[in-house]
């Protein structure tokens, strides 16, 4: 009896080990972001955007950094997002925007968008994401592909 009461609690520690190793999360790489801003009319931004489709909440953090993988410091401005981990509701999207700062000068670099569920729920995936960089004047801008548009 001992050796099956052995066994029972190392099956059971075995099962609730596996489940937290497959808690849901994931990763994107946005790659590439550019900001500059004149001080007057001509200024150029990158926006990302993200979206929690799945029916839990997710821990989200975003990570912007320069071409040379340094940490961007310029201005950020986020929308229902911190610059650390931020929790993103069930159905709730979020995002940022990359403005450059110090002023007349040209930003270019990366970005890394990571999930993970909140209450250690499975889901497979759990983010959408697109990101932009626009132009004021002339007014134009192009789409950055995150994930080759697929879920993640």
């Amino acid at each position: 009896m001992k050796v099956f009461k052995i066994l029972l609690t190392s099956c059971f520690m075995l099962i609730a080990a596996q489940s937290f190793a497959f808690a849901g999360s994931g990763k994107a790489i946005v790659p590439y972001w550019y900001a500059f801003d004149n001080g007057g009319t001509n200024y150029q931004s990158s926006h990302i955007r993200i979206s929690n489709f799945t029916d839990h909440d997710l821990i989200v953090k975003i990570s912007i950094y320069n071409k040379d993988a340094t940490i961007y410091a310029g201005n950020v401005e986020y929308e229902n997002l911190q610059a650390g981990d931020t929790e993103i509701g069930a159905g709730k999207s979020a995002g940022c925007i990359i403005r450059g700062y110090p002023l007349n000068t040209v930003f270019t670099g990366y970005a890394i968008i990571e999930w993970k569920n909140k209450d250690g729920d499975n889901d497979a995936v759990g983010l959408v994401s697109w990101a932009d960089w626009a132009q004021k004047t002339p007014s134009r801008g192009f789409s950055i592909p995150v994930n080759n548009g697929m879920p993640f």
